[in-house]
């Protein structure tokens, strides 16, 4: 018998008068708390708590002791967030707990923080022996020049994801920082290989930076040489939890630490990313054979969407600009006037004085463009899916949808404007899964359509197999913003490889007996119903919202990135709960375990799934 049973016995079995002493007890202990909660908690909880404690039998002291420390720590909560009023993370636990890495010449360059290396060398020259970093001219030459990835219009913008995390860490308005190693939980490095790599062109340096090997030597071999004297740092707060609760972050899914040539499938995750070792990797892309490999290596990482830093996407310009330019140069003032409409958007269009359409209300900010086209394809024909990528350029080219564009040209400039037109957005895989057109989708109120097997949503149970749902409005621990099904519609790629007509010239249907293969994409997607559809279109509103690095707002400067604006959108908001999530490195010990037996040198998975 246990214990505790042992002493219910006792006291069941035992005399009239200990069973009424013992109850008798009881009641003093519960009178005495039912006074102090009639009591003003200020009241016995600051000077006068001692001496009331001191009446009370030891049970009720525990009690105030509890009430005291949650006071406490409530009024510092409160001091946190009234030093802290206008930043947008306030309220998180990591409030103040990141440590950021300084570099030469900032005011931070100096004391203990430095190697021994480095402080022997500035004691002796009495200048810093250790150059500035690449990366940071580069970034600085960019932003004042207003190109690269400040320019808005540029390619680059889709590998802005290392400048958007530095801003939501370091930002003056922000308030992650420490700047106290010692007290930190994380250590945010704030080395940027993109901006090292491309220095504001397309191409790139091809070789590894002495930075980049520093890094790799540390994750990898456990060798600390290189960062104390081409980073003229310490390593004593890499080896505190062994990087675990080091953040670095990566941009392109091509690209990391190094940049190897003609590599697909797992290979940048594993030997350029290194995302199965210990430091917390942020980046933009997994691939879902990746997340099925190794599932909590993966979750010990943080999967981010690729970043619009396009101020005209959230301040409702580009939305009234294509709207306006519609009304002008064409004659269409109702979808149901458009021959490539999707029946459901005609049908919707027609509602426009229902409660629906007040509900589907995407931009407040702008006026919202007609859904004139039932969907819109632009890629060029590279990646591993390149079959499939021609077909869709060439069934979209026969489609309404394609002889349309064709037809109005002087109205569609660019993507941008197409998308905000469009029902459905078809994304297909290239040279990676993911691409910033699936995200760019949602932000215009496109429907995207994923044709693509290893692709992987983040903030959905898609990354993080363990997570549920969260019908509420914050991610907390185990639980996730969105079901993707909510948003998104997904199809076989292996059933639109292959076009269903003859050539894009000629356009003559193929006629095949068959399931849903033989259709062609148009045909699937005007399926839809009208339920499904208003059904989609509030999902791609709360996703638009979640996957925004800004929140949408009439005074957000068209570029806000160049500007400094905080980033406060969704995504930033996201990003900060799943930093919490990782604090002091608590996932790395799953991954570690998860890789126990485990060789990467022999990972055969050399291609990304179509």
């Amino acid at each position: 018998m246990s214990r505790s049973n042992s002493g219910y016995v006792t006291f069941l079995s035992g005399s009239i008068p200990l069973r009424l002493a013992l109850l008798m007890s009881l009641a003093v202990v519960l009178f005495q708390l039912k006074l102090l909660n009639q009591v003003p908690v200020q009241f016995y909880s600051l000077q006068n708590s001692t001496d009331i404690a001191n009446d009370l039998t030891p049970f009720a002291r525990l009690i105030v002791k509890d009430k005291e420390t949650k006071l406490s720590t409530g009024i510092s909560n409160n001091r946190t967030r009234i030093k802290h009023k206008d930043c947008p993370f306030r309220d998180s636990s990591i409030v103040e707990s990141i440590y950021v890495y300084p570099h030469p010449g900032s005011s931070e360059w100096e004391g203990d923080i430095l190697s021994q290396y480095a402080r022997q060398r500035n004691n002796s020259s009495g200048k810093n022996i250790i150059d500035e970093y690449p990366w940071i001219s580069n970034d600085l030459y960019c932003k004042s020049a207003g190109i690269g990835p400040y320019d808005y219009n540029s390619q680059l913008v889709q590998y802005n994801t290392e400048l958007l995390v530095r801003d939501i860490i370091i930002h003056p308005d922000s308030c992650l920082r420490t700047h106290d190693p010692d007290k930190a939980t994380l250590f945010y490095v704030p080395y940027l290989p993109s901006a090292e790599h491309h220095n504001g062109s397309l191409f790139g340096n091809m070789s590894q930076s002495i930075h980049g090997k520093a890094i790799q030597d540390i994750i990898t071999e456990t060798k600390y040489e290189l960062w104390e004297t081409a980073f003229g740092l310490t390593s004593k707060y890499w080896k505190r939890r062994n990087g675990s609760d080091h953040i670095l972050v990566f941009s392109e899914p091509m690209h990391g630490l190094w940049h190897p040539k003609s590599r697909r499938g797992n290979f940048h995750f594993l030997h350029s990313q290194f995302q199965t070792h210990s430091p917390i990797v942020v980046s933009n892309e997994l691939s879902k054979t990746f997340i099925d490999m190794y599932p909590r290596c993966a979750k010990k990482n943080i999967l981010m969407p690729y970043p619009n830093t396009n101020g005209r996407w959230f301040n409702g310009k580009l939305d009234n600009e294509v709207a306006t330019k519609m009304f002008e140069r064409t004659n269409i003032r109702k979808v149901y006037e458009s021959p490539a409409a999707i029946q459901s958007e005609v049908e919707l269009d027609r509602q426009h004085e229902s409660k629906k359409e007040q509900e589907l209300d995407f931009n407040a900010t702008s006026i919202s463009p007609l859904r004139i086209f039932g969907y819109y394809y632009q890629g060029g024909n590279h990646g591993t899916c390149t079959q499939l990528r021609r077909s869709m350029r060439d069934e979209f080219q026969c489609s309404p949808s394609g002889k349309m564009v064709q037809r109005h040209k002087n109205v569609i400039d660019n993507y941008s404007h197409a998308y905000r037109q469009a029902t459905f957005c078809p994304c297909p895989g290239g040279d990676s899964p993911s691409a910033k057109r699936n995200f760019d989708a949602l932000l215009s109120g496109c429907i995207p359509v994923i044709l693509s097997e290893d692709f992987v949503w983040p903030f959905t149970a898609e990354f993080d197999r363990s997570a549920k749902i969260n019908n509420g409005s914050s991610v907390g621990e185990n639980a996730i913003l969105l079901n993707s099904n909510d948003f998104s519609i997904r199809l076989p790629a292996q059933d639109h490889e292959n076009s269903k007509f003859d050539s894009p010239k000629t356009c003559k249907p193929i006629n095949e007996v068959g399931d849903n293969s033989s259709q062609s994409l148009q045909s699937v997607l005007d399926s839809v119903s009208l339920d499904e559809l208003v059904r989609l279109r509030r999902g791609v509103r709360k996703a638009a919202d979640a996957y925004s690095y800004y929140q949408k707002r009439r005074n957000l400067p068209d570029n806000p990135l160049q500007e400094g604006i905080l980033p406060d959108g969704g995504a930033a908001h996201a990003l900060v709960t799943a930093l919490e999530e990782r604090a002091s490195g608590v996932l790395w010990e799953a991954c570690r375990d998860e890789m126990k037996g485990k060789d990467i040198s022999k990972d055969s998975i050399k291609k990304f799934k179509c």
